[in-house]
């Protein structure tokens, strides 16, 4: 069970995971299609999102998204139980600057061709 949910249940959790449901790479493809688009290339990207500590990571993750609310409604307990569990989920990226999570996403190029003046 990951921190969130177990702290503050499988809606919480849900809420977190909802962002990083997106498309299969075969998905993202055709939607660029129907769009209009062809030549179309699909790269990986991963970056490293930094945060200084797993509170840090939680307040950033919490404050502006629909998370606001079951995080907040914790007491504290239940919070200090979650950063702690944050602590230990995200300690293989911890180094001496924080934590360095990576996150991927993909990376679309396509051409669009124009339209043609109606004669």
């Amino acid at each position: 069970m990951n921190p969130l949910e177990e702290h503050a249940g499988a809606e919480a959790a849900g809420i977190m995971r909802a962002p990083f449901a997106g498309p299969d790479n075969d998905e993202l493809c055709r939607l660029v299609a129907d769009a209009g688009f062809d030549q179309i290339r699909t790269r990986i990207g991963i970056i490293a999102v930094r945060v200084p500590s797993p509170q840090e990571f939680l307040r950033q993750k919490v404050v502006s998204s629909p998370l606001a609310g079951p995080v907040g409604a914790l007491d504290t307990r239940r919070r200090d139980g979650l950063i702690h569990h944050l602590d230990r989920a995200l300690r293989p990226w911890v180094d001496d600057d924080g934590i360095a999570s990576p996150m991927q996403t993909w990376l679309v190029a396509a051409r669009r061709n124009p339209v043609s003046p109606a004669d």
